[in-house]
């Protein structure tokens, strides 16, 4: 089976190059944020190098665009390969899809639930820090969860807040409110 294209290769060259420029852009934010803001500690030189390539691909591929001779569909091809091959770095470097190196992290204060003996939670992956809260919240090596604090029945009730009247059912079929709004 043969696939045509419909653009020509030069067409897909530009297509990509746009798509890199943003690519580069969001990954440039994506780790200043992950850095600065939530203290998430990665190999930033290996990064940064990943990145520097995709930046340098799209400047020679720029330059490149203005020549006068043909795009070829295996310059198309070669390209698209720097692309995944720089994607799939960084996914491996930032801890990989199925064992990432930075969990999840979350901080429960004061969070507490009627009746904590029905809640069955199931944790993988995170990172929690728990102060006044009654969810039966455990420690898992198998599961790569670390707990620290400890969940307690002893919450004092001066520091619980209602809270159910802040949420909205989102319509469903296993919505009490069925499947529309509410007038």
């Amino acid at each position: 089976m043969q696939i045509r294209l419909t653009a020509s290769p030069r067409d897909f060259i530009q297509a990509v190059l746009c798509l890199r420029v943003i690519a580069v852009a969001g990954q440039i934010a994506v780790i200043v944020v992950a850095f600065r803001w939530l203290h998430v500690v990665m190999p930033m030189q290996a990064l940064g190098g990943v990145i520097g390539l995709l930046a340098v691909t799209a400047l020679l591929s720029a330059v490149r665009l203005r020549a006068s001779w043909p795009v070829t569909e295996l310059e198309v091809t070669l390209q698209l390969f720097v692309d995944v091959g720089a994607l799939a770095a960084l996914l491996y470097m930032s801890g990989g899809y199925t064992n990432p190196e930075q969990p999840l992290v979350i901080s429960l204060d004061n969070v507490v639930a009627d009746d904590p003996t029905a809640i069955n939670l199931i944790s993988t992956d995170a990172d929690i820090t728990l102060h006044a809260v009654n969810l039966p919240i455990l420690q898992s090596a198998e599961s790569r969860v670390t707990v620290t604090g400890m969940p307690t029945q002893a919450v004092d009730p001066a520091k619980v807040v209602d809270c159910s009247w802040a949420f909205v059912d989102f319509p469903s079929p296993t919505s009490p409110a069925g499947t529309t709004w509410n007038p």
